[in-house]
């Protein structure tokens, strides 16, 4: 249904809400989070992704899981920009993931030294929670495929938009 947006001599194409980079390419001074114009800042980092579907070995071993994962991963640098409320979403993300697992083990602790089994549930739930929410927030670059050549990534409606108008001009 979506056109594929290219314009000569761009390294990077937009297909619907996906953004399809050859390994390398410098992107637009647009915030990949959230297509805002930014500032210059930006960041150079090798990406890596594997398919999900090897994810189903962590349930037959988690050291053949990762033998697989370093054998079959996929990799490839990227130059972009990340706004300032992105590159925030990104840290407070992080802070709560830590944040939670360390007072989940405090309270390990506390429920393990006055034998209190409701207190070990909340501490699971926590750790799990704060590393889920920790996650899903620190998260601003969505990999949805690296290939040989390519990186495949998955923008939000506004960001896939503003990647196609800055083609278009």
């Amino acid at each position: 249904e979506h056109a594929r947006i290219r314009r000569r001599g761009a390294d990077y194409v937009v297909d619907g809400q996906v953004l399809i980079a050859q390994k390398g390419t410098a992107l637009p001074d647009l915030c990949l989070y959230s297509g805002q114009p930014t500032q210059g800042e930006r960041v150079t980092k090798k990406l890596v992704w594997a398919s999900p579907a090897i994810a189903i070995l962590v349930v037959i071993s988690p050291l053949i899981y990762l033998i697989v994962y370093f054998i079959v991963r996929k990799s490839g640098a990227l130059e972009y920009s990340l706004s300032e409320e992105a590159r925030g979403r990104r840290t407070s993300g992080i802070v709560i993931a830590f944040g939670g697992l360390a007072l989940s083990f405090v309270l390990f602790g506390v429920a393990a030294n006055q034998d209190s089994p409701a207190m070990i549930l909340g501490a699971l739930v926590l750790m799990l929670v704060a590393v889920i929410v920790g996650i899903v927030r620190s998260r601003v670059v969505n990999i949805a495929k690296i290939d040989q050549n390519h990186i495949h990534l998955r923008l939000r409606p506004e960001t896939a938009e503003a990647f196609r108008a800055a083609l278009e001009r």
